[in-house]
């Protein structure tokens, strides 16, 4: 299957780049603010007793964090008179897309902080690169190019890729459960 790019997609996806980067850049540095203290804060409690707890209560925190923050930005933004307009054209769909991939970030951020605590690193890993790189960046690249969704397609691929995600490592966290209190009670007889 060969894929092909045409100029309107391009075109389409060139109006919306400027205003949206606009808008976004300064969102981007805090974000990275934000998930550079989510990873210290993650090395900080991962030594803790019971780190598996821990961690997935600083999880919690951070996706906690993360919404109010995101609403916050948004709503100071949508009061600017000069940017509310393309906020209200460029994001008005996204905004829905957004409330998924919180829901689902927050579900990934727990499992994966719980997985992680009891020292299953390899499967977060392992659905992160499956999920984003294999799924929702492809499926991503179709939607906006291919079917012309432009900015929403990305978006759209993207938190497909992410409720995978969650959906794995929350399937993996409960298998593991499972497993420890089989064995625990395996131990106890």
């Amino acid at each position: 299957m060969r894929l092909s790019i045409n100029s309107r997609s391009f075109e389409a996806l060139g109006r919306e780049f400027r205003p949206t980067l606009r808008l976004a850049l300064p969102l981007v540095f805090a974000e990275i603010g934000w998930m550079s203290m989510g990873v210290v804060d993650t090395i900080m409690v991962g030594r803790l007793p019971n780190s598996a707890v821990a961690i997935g209560a600083t999880g919690l925190g951070q996706s906690l964090y993360h919404s109010v923050a995101i609403f916050g930005g948004g709503l100071l933004l949508g009061l600017d008179t000069f940017v509310a307009p393309t906020i209200i054209g460029v994001g008005s769909n996204l905004l829905l897309v957004a409330a998924a991939f919180q829901l689902f970030d927050g579900l990934q951020t727990v499992a994966t902080g719980a997985l992680r605590g009891s020292g299953d690193t390899r499967t977060p890993m392992v659905a992160n690169f499956v999920a984003y790189w294999c799924i929702g960046l492809p499926l991503g690249y179709i939607l906006c190019f291919r079917f012309g969704l432009g900015a929403l397609g990305i978006w759209l691929g993207l938190c497909i890729g992410l409720m995978i995600i969650g959906s794995v490592l929350l399937l993996a966290w409960h298998r593991r459960l499972r497993c420890d209190r089989a064995s625990l009670l395996h131990h106890r007889t």
